[in-house]
């Protein structure tokens, strides 16, 4: 057997987890910090005024005058990835990150069946 752990928006969480005061605001995740710049990332406020990931942060800005927006860097991610690596690890001695994608984890989920019981269910 093998088990998924995905975390959604890891780029847009860590955002939020910058940025509290941004609660309920449109927020956005581009990738570079330029006005064309494509989006990677919008919550739920940003989409409620239709700003799209693949629109640029112009675009974006013109849809709401509200909108916050930042720049999640590569080390950023790696060392969430770490930190996401280091709380499974406990769980599962066989995690393996997916590179290719960093939110997403394969485990073996073999230990788990101490906590919840027989997998199979």
């Amino acid at each position: 057997m093998i088990a998924c752990v995905d975390v959604p928006a890891l780029a847009l969480q860590l955002v939020m987890r910058a940025h509290p005061e941004w609660d309920g605001e449109p927020m956005v995740v581009v990738e570079d910090d330029r006005p064309l710049a494509s989006i990677v990332w919008a919550n739920r406020a940003a989409r409620t005024h239709k700003i799209r990931r693949g629109q640029s942060f112009a675009q974006a800005k013109a849809l709401s005058a509200r909108l916050h927006a930042e720049v999640v860097a590569e080390s950023a991610l790696e060392s969430a990835i770490d930190q996401l690596f280091e709380l499974l690890m406990p769980i599962s001695p066989k995690v393996e990150p997916m590179l290719a994608q960093p939110s997403l984890f394969w485990l073996d989920p073999s230990e788990l069946s101490l906590l919840f019981g027989d997998l199979s269910r």
